[in-house]
């Protein structure tokens, strides 16, 4: 069984959905369950977990991100100061 590219689609919206909280469990669970049965669709979930892990990993501090950007740092308060 070869997975079509809208399966594949469908199987990396639901790991987001499901991973992030951007829909109810009901709108991804069945079709995450049905992707436990058949293993290249599992297999393809978890590849799309690992891909997520390391994106995860490598994502930038949001305040780190700002500092960077604006030059400048914040404090405590979440002010920004002059770097």
């Amino acid at each position: 069984m070869t997975l079509s590219p809208r399966m594949r689609a469908l199987l990396a919206q639901a790991v987001v959905d499901k991973r992030y909280g951007f829909t109810s469990p009901s709108s991804y669970a069945p079709l995450l369950a049905l992707a436990d049965i058949f293993p290249e669709a599992k297999a393809e979930v978890e590849e799309i977990e690992r891909h997520l892990d390391r994106v995860d990993a490598e994502r930038e501090d949001p305040v780190a991100q700002f500092e960077r950007l604006a030059g400048r740092t914040l404090n405590v308060d979440g002010d920004s100061t002059d770097a």
